[in-house]
């Protein structure tokens, strides 16, 4: 089974279009879990992965949909490694169709769109999951902890998100200078 956990604090006006694009996967052993809290993001998604039944954990941002066979893909994809990645379709905007590089690849310049990957969920237990002090990039940090652990990454030629680009996104909000300057905190953890 695959846990899909949307992790929010609220409603943006797109919850509803992320639940349907779940509900209609042609794969269709998941849950949904809808982590709502009032925290930072590694802890609502920390918290909805300790409420997940699947051993496959699959995050989806309440502003994002999934592609109708992305489940499916990425399962079958998944089969001998300990996580995957893909490609994304963006809102408007280029698509990310970048295949994931090593680790040092990935401290110089992010290779993984953190919407198209799939997880064992042993890998919350055995790392301790998402780092519940971080503001920004903390999918970033997880990837690059995965890395130097040394868990296999796999990749899936297929599109199995779909990133939506808006006024709205926490990315596109956070003070540029101050998501740098914490981006190169997190990459100094790993060089």
């Amino acid at each position: 089974m695959v846990s899909v956990v949307i992790a929010h604090k609220e409603d943006r006006g797109f919850l509803d279009e992320a639940i349907e694009s779940v509900e209609n996967q042609t794969y269709q052993d998941f849950e949904i879990i809808l982590q709502k809290g009032d925290h930072l993001r590694g802890k609502n998604v920390n918290d909805g992965v300790m409420r997940a039944r699947g051993k496959f954990i699959k995050l989806l941002d309440d502003d994002d949909t999934l592609t109708p066979e992305s489940l499916e893909c990425l399962v079958h994809g998944i089969e001998g490694w300990d996580w995957v990645c893909a490609k994304a379709h963006s809102i408007p905007g280029e698509d990310y169709i970048e295949k994931p590089g090593n680790l040092n690849d990935n401290i110089k310049a992010n290779t993984i769109h953190g919407g198209t990957t799939m997880y064992r969920k042993s890998l919350f237990y055995d790392t301790g999951g998402f780092d519940e002090s971080l503001i920004t990039a903390e999918e970033y940090d997880f990837h690059l902890l995965l890395m130097q652990s040394g868990y296999k990454l796999g990749w899936v030629d297929a599109f199995v998100h779909n990133y939506r680009i808006w006024g709205g996104n926490k990315s596109m909000n956070f003070p540029p200078e101050a998501k740098r300057e914490l981006v190169e905190q997190v990459k100094d953890r790993y060089r």
